[in-house]
């Protein structure tokens, strides 16, 4: 995730690097909901 985040981060776009990890927290947050997962990893 952190490497994903740093390349969005590098090419210049620190705004849709914020926007990619809420994203994928609001994801994880729905999964832990629906009992999918346990915790987040």
């Amino acid at each position: 995730m952190l490497d994903l985040l740093d390349g969005i981060v590098d090419r210049g776009s620190p705004v849709t690097a914020n926007r990619v990890f809420a994203t994928v927290r609001k994801f994880f947050a729905w999964l832990i909901e629906r009992d999918v997962i346990a915790q987040t990893p």
